[in-house]
């Protein structure tokens, strides 16, 4: 019996030393609303987060040189990519941004090589002016008139006939000559 009154004070000396029960629980709705609180601000956080837009974060003007280094003719479409990415909320918080903006622009800016043909102002400005493409066309041009067979302009190789030749001396025998010339 005396050991376990020695059990029972033994129990009540530590239970004294730690918090009473009321306290416990206390602790631990003030734990649980702490770790809520901290969901809750790294959930706020995301969402501030995806409301600023990419553009407009501190990485930014590095993605834009690493971008414009990788895709050199996107020089030429800046003010167009801007503008795609401006217009477009899908592409804010994108990390992609930059190339679906450009792949955007381009297929806007793409044309076929049989539309550029048939548009005059393009073959003025690129073709007509362009001195080697000039050069060539005359080029092949001359080659082919140099292959060509020329007509010959005199019989028998420029030696004058002894004889005088055939003319008519009337409508009747024009009449001849010309049937005879249609049937050879």
């Amino acid at each position: 019996m005396l050991e376990e009154s020695n059990n029972i004070e033994k129990e009540a000396d530590i239970g004294d030393s730690f918090i009473d029960k009321e306290n416990i629980v206390s602790s631990k709705s003030e734990v649980k609303e702490s770790v809520e609180h901290n969901e809750n601000t790294v959930e706020t956080n995301e969402k501030i987060n995806e409301e600023i837009p990419i553009f407009e974060s501190e990485e930014w003007a590095d993605m834009v040189s690493a971008f414009e280094e990788k895709y050199p003719i996107s020089r030429e479409f800046f003010e167009e990519i801007g503008e795609c990415i401006l217009n477009d909320d899908s592409l804010w918080n994108d990390g992609n941004c930059l190339e679906r903006a450009l792949l955007n622009v381009l297929c806007k800016n793409y044309t076929k090589d049989e539309t550029k043909a048939q548009d005059t102002e393009f073959l003025e400005r690129y073709i007509y002016n362009n001195e080697a493409i000039k050069s060539k066309i005359l080029d092949e041009y001359m080659e082919d008139l140099d292959r060509m067979k020329l007509p010959s302009t005199i019989n028998r190789g420029g030696k004058i006939s002894l004889s005088q030749p055939v003319r008519p001396r009337n409508i009747k025998e024009a009449g001849a000559l010309a049937e005879k010339m249609m049937r050879r």
